[in-house]
């Protein structure tokens, strides 16, 4: 995957450096260098193919690395600071000289450590050190040197399919290495493709090596609101930005090569790029465009309202949560039922606590500084400063001043925002158009953003375009100097991208191996290691099957159980008989007993010893938790020998963890019961076991009377919530939004999770 990303960026960042051209000489070379872009992404197929290589030559670091700079320096945070550390560093030298000077006693071995220790307060870095230091810009180049990556392809978007096949590799004297990923999309099927025999036979039987692998995501755009042919409008439009932007003085006429005649290219075209420029361009684009893409992500996001990462992330999910792909068809534990619909609450919490930070952030900087900070004291320890306790408030004031200033200037474009239409990038190129001088201050302003990156700082591209007489790219070079790596010892550092473009309206994905694909239940079979066809099936099946294998899947279930959950259930299943917690106890003692049985225990195995002693831990348990015990049960605890045959501390805590969690969860089923015969309905039973449990709990017993009040309201709210969800599996975030964040934080998922569960098996 991080090879596909790789490709699809050095394809991005290579067809938006420049052109192609239409016919020869009729139009600027800026618009060739759209048109071309145009039919790029239009209709008409082609394959390509290319490779991208680094060359880095190893030299010295011109100031030491982060290890040497920690062991001979001290930490400085500022020119100021560095200069008074020097200038005190020299009277130091002078100092040790006059006192070296007026005091003849000293041995010239005391002489050369008391200037080693002037010379280097922090101990200078080791022999050993520096030669690693000194190492290691060889060691970077090498590695740059030696690793290559290569990729091809065809891109058929008449028929909405591409293939992609990227390598990467590392070559060295008797040494060659490489990994290959074929991939392939269907965008009218919903279908995508890979190639995975690199990792058979751990991940799939090597029968099916050379196969593609198939996953139809087509319930997934069913479930989502995303519309993929808009979507990938926006994607093509975004590619066509750079292109359309462009000036015609930015580009330039180049003589052929002789590899541009062998790809029947007749024209030559160089474009210099900058980075901070582009990153205007994209910031711009998607500026104009954030109101229609959130009707593409979201249909019920108010145009005011930014775009979260959590909704971008969240594209996969069907509106109740925890049904991702995959697990729509999954018949789910109720406990695990209960944590999803805890996880909606705290995301409608979260929901608030974002609208108040973007409302904070909203407030303009003049109205957030009430009141200068006050002045640092003179004997302010520098941890202070660390911990926050003072901020400087030109840094403050600079950070500020910078993000009014980027508000201020893509406001000045709100006016070209459509929530109904895709703002193009031939719109893009109007707008810039009308709004020359914003254009040019955005530019300004990204440009700054990049020079305080000092690594990229004055690092550009340069992409040379091979254009046949139809203006069709045919060859594509990117050349990237990267200036800024002398000063950790890389030289002459550059990359080099190469794609060739051929076959125009011929080229085809391979229709036979989409043909011959198989699933991935059927190439991760049982002649695979790790065998996880059959995981994926569950989590694939057809919502009809899922419901027949239902109750078989119930009564399997129990065989993968962990002890502590096999503890768990059947406890709770004695609780449910109505059992006493003696014999809730006894019974699960005698059998962990009998699971955890020791070698030591096994020959004369006496089994009514074992009851025995089960019971006497039980009236223990009892007597130390406060447990009932009847008289004759107490009397026989009083008389209990010392030694208990089977006896096993570890094994007893154990079992009373497990009696004591299950006997809450058999209470509250009890309580719900009784509840109900009462009249009581869904939420007044809810709230009623709720309530009980934080009282139970005591972490809220010190409120105020008037925080008391709204945390009272709060839990009837979170009732009305949890009710509402049982039947919806949705969170009405509008009942949350009156109350304080102190009182959102007070929300207890523990009491949340464990109510909630109750209602799902009663």
């Amino acid at each position: 995957m991080r090879a596909s990303l790789l490709s699809l960026s050095i394809l991005t960042i290579t067809l938006a450096g420049c052109a192609t051209t239409p016919k020869q000489y009729t139009q600027a070379l800026n618009e060739k260098v759209y048109h071309s872009y145009e039919q790029m992404m239009g209709k008409q197929s082609y394959a390509f193919s290319g490779h991208m290589s680094f060359h880095a030559e190893a030299g010295k670091m011109t100031k030491p690395d982060i290890t040497s700079k920690a062991l001979s320096t001290p930490p400085t945070s500022d020119e100021a600071t560095l200069a008074e550390e020097m200038s005190l560093e020299s009277q130091r030298e002078q100092i040790l000289k006059e006192l070296l000077t007026t005091t003849p006693n000293y041995p010239s071995e005391q002489q050369q450590w008391m200037k080693e220790g002037i010379e280097n307060p922090y101990s200078a870095p080791s022999k050993k050190m520096s030669n690693k230091a000194q190492a290691m810009p060889v060691l970077m180049a090498s590695f740059m040197n030696r690793y290559f990556y290569e990729f091809d392809g065809v891109v058929d978007l008449k028929r909405g399919q591409m293939s992609f096949n990227p390598t990467i590799g590392y070559r060295a004297k008797n040494l060659q290495a490489w990994i290959k990923l074929p991939l392939a999309l269907d965008f009218t099927n919903y279908k995508v493709y890979a190639d995975i025999s690199a990792l058979s036979p751990i991940v799939t039987d090597p029968q099916y090596d050379g196969q593609y692998v198939v996953y139809d995501f087509k319930k997934l755009m069913d479930k989502t609101d995303i519309d993929l042919k808009p979507a990938l409008e926006v994607v093509r439009e975004m590619m066509l930005v750079n292109a359309a932007l462009a000036e015609e003085s930015e580009y330039k006429r180049l003589p052929l090569t002789e590899e541009d005649k062998q790809n029947q290219a007749v024209e030559r075209i160089q474009y210099k790029g900058d980075y901070a420029k582009m990153l205007a361009q994209y910031m711009l684009y998607f500026y104009v465009n954030q109101d229609y893409l959130k009707t593409l992500l979201n249909k019920n996001l108010k145009s005011d309202q930014p775009i979260t990462p959590d909704q971008l992330f969240s594209l996969g999910k069907k509106s109740s949560y925890g049904q991702t792909l995959g697990t729509q068809h999954i018949a789910k534990e109720p406990s695990e039922q209960a944590r999803d619909a805890m996880y909606r609450v705290y995301d409608g919490i979260d929901a608030i606590y974002a609208e108040t930070d973007l409302a904070k952030d909203s407030v303009p900087a003049v109205e957030e500084i009430v009141a200068p900070p006050p002045a640092l004291a003179k004997d302010m320890s520098s941890d202070d400063v660390l911990n926050g306790d003072d901020l400087s408030g030109e840094e403050k004031s600079e950070y500020q001043i910078r993000r009014e200033e980027n508000k201020a200037l893509l406001a000045k474009f709100d006016q070209y925002k459509k929530a109904d239409q895709l703002i193009t990038a031939q719109d893009l190129k109007k707008i810039v158009a009308e709004q020359p001088e914003a254009y040019q201050d955005l530019i300004k302003q990204s440009d700054a953003e990049f020079s305080d990156l000092e690594l990229l700082e004055d690092m550009g591209y340069v992409t040379n375009f091979s254009l046949d007489a139809e203006g069709r790219l045919k060859r594509a070079e990117l050349l990237i100097e990267m200036p800024n790596f002398d000063e950790i010892g890389i030289k002459n550092m550059t990359a080099k991208a190469v794609m060739n473009i051929g076959n125009y309206g011929n080229a085809r994905v391979d229709q036979s191996k989409l043909r011959n694909a198989v699933t991935f239940q059927e190439a991760a079979n049982e002649r695979s290691v790790l065998n996880l066809g059959k995981i994926v099936e569950q989590f694939t099946a057809d919502p009809k099957d899922s419901q027949k294998g239902e109750a078989k899947d119930a009564e399997s279930r129990s065989k993968y159980w962990s002890r502590t959950e096999r503890y768990d259930q059947l406890a709770k299943s004695f609780w449910q008989q109505g059992l006493s917690f003696v014999e809730v106890y006894s019974a699960l003692y005698n059998y962990a007993a009998i699971a955890e049985l020791k070698e030591s225990d096994r020959e004369d195995f006496d089994l009514s010893a074992l009851k025995t002693t089960a019971k006497w831990t039980a009236y223990y348990y009892a007597d130390e938790e406060g447990f009932p015990l009847t008289v004759a049960q107490k009397t026989e605890y009083d008389q209990t020998p010392d030694d208990w045959p089977y006896y096993d501390e570890y094994l007893a805590e154990n079992v009373w963890y497990s009696v004591q969690k299950t006997e809450k969860e058999a209470k509250l089923v009890t309580d719900v019961q009784k509840l109900r015969k009462q009249g009581k309905t869904n939420l007044q039973i809810f709230e009623t076991l709720y309530k009980q449990m934080d009282e139970k709990s005591g972490y809220n017993q010190y409120l105020t009377d008037e925080e008391m009040d709204e945390h009272q309201r709060f839990m009837h709210t979170i009732a009305e919530i949890a009710v509402e969800d049982l039947n919806t599996k949705k969170v009405d975030v509008n009942k949350l939004r009156p109350y304080s964040e102190a009182a959102l934080n007070r929300f207890s998922s523990e009491n949340y999770r464990a109510v909630y569960e109750v209602f799902l098996t009663q």
